[in-house]
């Protein structure tokens, strides 16, 4: 899934890698809309409850010979439009059970990085809520690292053409960046 990888960001430094998963509520809309275990009803009631939240899976941790060893996250604030935000401290009960429902399986996606996420939540209903299919951009911040995310992700954008030759490209993009041309909708 294209938009899978949109959604995460890894930065390695030296032997620490720190990576940012986000998931937010059109990944759920989209991933659970993909499997056959929910009823439309349900995933109804889950976006609904996601929507009013950013949620991040973090990873800081240290790959030695010894195998992968969890690091302290120390900080982690999101920057949208200048204006800084911290995670919440008291994630709501019904949250909270989705979280720990869906932890074994994100870490196990995560494979041995697994073992070290934490999950950050961040309020969604400001007036700088984030929406993966509308123009904007935010930062996160994971104790001293920065990840940014240019929004729209471009797998939920509709492709441009090149008029060159008609290869089919992000439509975030104005041109082609072989060719130079203005890319057509």
């Amino acid at each position: 899934m294209e938009l899978g990888r949109e959604l995460i960001k890894l930065k390695k430094e030296g032997n620490i890698y720190r990576q940012v998963w986000w998931l937010p509520s059109i990944y759920w809309k989209i991933a659970l809309s993909e499997t056959d275990y929910f009823k439309d009803e349900t995933i109804n009631e889950i976006i609904t409850l996601i929507d009013k939240y950013n949620i991040f899976i973090v990873v800081n941790a240290e790959m030695g010979i010894d195998g992968i060893k969890k690091k302290d996250i120390k900080t982690v604030k999101i920057t949208i439009k200048g204006k800084k935000y911290n995670s919440l401290k008291d994630i709501p009960d019904e949250l909270t059970v989705l979280i720990n429902a869906l932890k074994p399986t994100l870490s196990n996606i995560l494979g041995e990085f697994g073992k070290t996420i934490e999950v950050f939540v961040f309020d969604n209903t400001n007036k700088n809520k984030l929406f993966a299919d509308k123009k904007g951009e935010f930062t996160i911040k994971v104790n001293q690292t920065k990840f940014r995310f240019a929004l729209p992700l471009s797998s939920l954008v509709k492709k441009k053409k090149c008029p060159v030759d008609n290869e089919l490209l992000s439509g975030n993009w104005k041109f082609c960046p072989w060719h130079g041309t203005k890319l057509e909708q």
